[in-house]
Parts: C-alpha cells; structure tokens; sequence
C-alpha cells in the first residue's frame, strides 16, 4: 500500500490500493483520474447490511421496493455503449399520464439522412426457438419491427414487420403500414368476425395483380366445400345486416331478393357475315345491312343470352354451318329473318347432343 504525504482526520489519500478481502467505506470514495485510472473489481458490489440495503448510484430512494444487497437503484442517467441483457422482467412505469402518453422507450437512429439514403430506426426483435420436425432440430424464428423512411415531399415513414422462419432464413417483409394509415399485408388476413370501416368511409378490396387471361383481381372463397341446401358463398345486406338484399348460392346462382337484375346496352355491332358480340354489355344495336351467317362465341360461355336491335334493315341467316368460334345460328321455323329497323332478336348460345353448340332463338319482336 502506497500513502500520500497527507493523512488528516478521516481522510485518507492512497496512490496504489489493493484489497483482498473486504473493503468498507463510511464516508465518500473518490477513486483516481477518470481518463486514465481503472477501477477493477473481481468480485462483486452489494449493498450494506444494515440501513440502505441495495446498492444505489446517487441518492435515490426505492420505489419498487428493492431490498436485496444485489438490487441496483440509479438516481440519474445510465449510458451503456455495449450490448445489455435482461435475463428477468423489465417494467417500465410513469405515473399520472392521463389523457396523453409520454415516450418511455426509444429508439434512435442519430445518423443524418442525405439524397438516396435515408436512415432506418433501430429494429425492436422478438426471438423464440422452434422445434423443426424435417432435420430434427431447433430453429431460431422470430419478428422485428422497424420504421423506414421515405424520401419525398412529406417524407412520410412506414412501419415494417418483418419475419423469419429459421435460424437461416433472412427477416422477410410480412406486413407494412405506410404514414397514411394504410396497412399492406403479404400473407392471408383472417378474420374471426368482420371487417369494419372507421367512421364514415368506404371499405374498398382492391388486387393488384397483372393483367392476363387467368389474372383474379378479387377472389371470394370458402375454406370447406359448400353442399348442403340454403348455403352462400356470400351475402350481401343494406341495413347493418338485418335484412338480406340478395345472395350467391353453393352453385354461384345469383338471387336478388326484391331488386332488379339490369344488364347493359354496349357497344353498337356492325353487321357483317362473321359478327362478334362486345362484352361491355348484353343489348346490342346492329347497325348497317350486311347479312349476318354466323356470331362468334368470343367471350361468351354457354347460357350466355344476347338482345341485337336492327337500326335498319338486316337479314339474320338461318343453319350457316359453323365455322372455328364463328358458330351457327338456329332461328324459329328454321328460316332466315329479315330485320327491318327497331325489330329485336334474342339469342341463347347452348350446346345439345343432337344439335351441337349454336346461337338458338328464344325470342323475336317485330315492330
């Protein structure tokens, strides 16, 4: 042990101190220069055995009752530039909030943004263990969640959600809510219930998928097979759900309960020997006066009724063989009909053993 030239009353001024056994200090112990000296310990701190039992960083005073001789209590700020592990619960409380909320966790990216890189947050990750059942091991899965700025006008962030689902996988996108409100979600959305729009707004399922001949933008499904008599794929109400408007069935029957089925006129057909039906509708003006020998099934499936109104003149032919997708047409008294102007034909495309696929008549009006 190395002594100073000074030793007055209690105090006492070390340059060297080594201690193997217990060391107890009554009054106050200032140790060294901060920038050079080390303090080393290697055993343990703990609080007296008599009056202040934990062990306190300032003068505070306990308000969660610590006791134990290794409880640590801080009066003011702690900074810890390593990583730290918390092996019990972490509670953090403030009292008196009321009506607004105070910050008491945060996580801060200090770094400043430029032009094309912006600065994410530091990501709070949920970590857990789970058994793999193929290779027959334990698998760290987990979630983290973090915000992402964007670069703009409003520089507006979005909060991430990612997942993995192994110790190797790579954290994956599972859902995004932009500064707008607006949530998007990569996997299935389940409902127990329902669906409610906030306040008085609209509830719009929008897809986002490609233009193609097999694209569904919006699919309605049922997770079991419907059988049984009286069940719908959906249901459609317009009074808060107590009085149902109408219904598609097990078999995709639409059922309107007291309102109209409307279809549509679309685009005006120009007669020609080979016509097609538009399908921007069902009720169609034929105009011009070139006979008509064969209507083709383009976008058309069997079932499909159609409504061509003569502008003028116009002979529809009877029995033309089919040809490719133009296909023939059957008309009542297995004769042509000569249109003349605001005369109607209603054709039915269907299919029978006997007769094949044609456009067979069900019904004509002559003005």
């Amino acid at each position: 042990m190395k002594f100073k030239d000074s030793f007055r009353g209690t105090s006492l001024s070390v340059v060297d101190l080594t201690v193997t056994g217990d060391l107890t200090v009554n009054g106050s112990f200032n140790f060294g220069n901060a920038s050079v000296d080390i303090f080393t310990i290697a055993g343990y701190i703990q609080g007296s055995a008599s009056g202040k039992t934990f062990v306190s960083v300032g003068n505070v005073t306990t308000a969660h009752s610590l006791a134990a001789t290794n409880d640590l209590a801080i009066a003011g700020k702690l900074e810890v530039q390593g990583v730290s592990w918390l092996d019990g619960l972490a509670t953090l409380t403030k009292s008196s909030l009321g009506t607004t909320t105070s910050a008491m966790l945060s996580l801060v990216t200090d770094t400043a943004a430029t032009v094309g890189a912006q600065q994410v947050s530091p990501a709070i990750m949920w970590t857990a263990r789970g058994w793999e059942t193929t290779g027959g091991t334990s698998q760290t899965v987990g979630w983290q969640m973090y915000v992402l700025p964007v670069q703009g006008a409003s520089n507006s962030p979005s909060l991430i959600f990612q997942a993995k689902a192994s110790t190797a996988g790579a954290y994956v996108d599972r859902l995004t809510i932009s500064g707008a409100g607006s949530a998007t979600f990569t996997g299935t959305v389940s409902a127990n219930n329902k669906f409610t729009a906030a306040s008085v707004a609209v509830v719009i399922l929008e897809g986002r998928i490609a233009d193609g001949a097999s694209a569904i933008a919006i699919k309605f499904q049922c997770a079991s097979a419907l059988s049984t008599a009286g069940a719908k794929i959906a249901s459609f109400y317009n009074d808060n759900g107590t009085t149902e408007k109408a219904y598609i069935d097990l078999y995709g029957g639409y059922i309107t309960l007291g309102g109209s089925i409307q279809s549509r006129q679309g685009t005006d057909i120009a007669s020609a020997t080979n016509i097609v039906i538009p399908s921007d509708g069902d009720v169609f003006e034929l105009t011009g006066t070139t006979k008509v020998d064969l209507i083709a099934s383009t976008g058309r499936q069997n079932g499909a009724t159609v409504v061509l109104v003569a502008n003028e003149s116009v002979v529809i032919d009877h029995g033309t063989a089919t040809s490719g997708s133009n296909i023939t047409i059957l008309l009542n008294g297995a004769g042509d009909f000569s249109m003349t102007a605001n005369d109607t034909l209603t054709l039915c495309l269907c299919e029978t053993t006997a007769g094949g696929q044609a456009w067979r008549e069900v019904a004509r009006s002559v003005i």
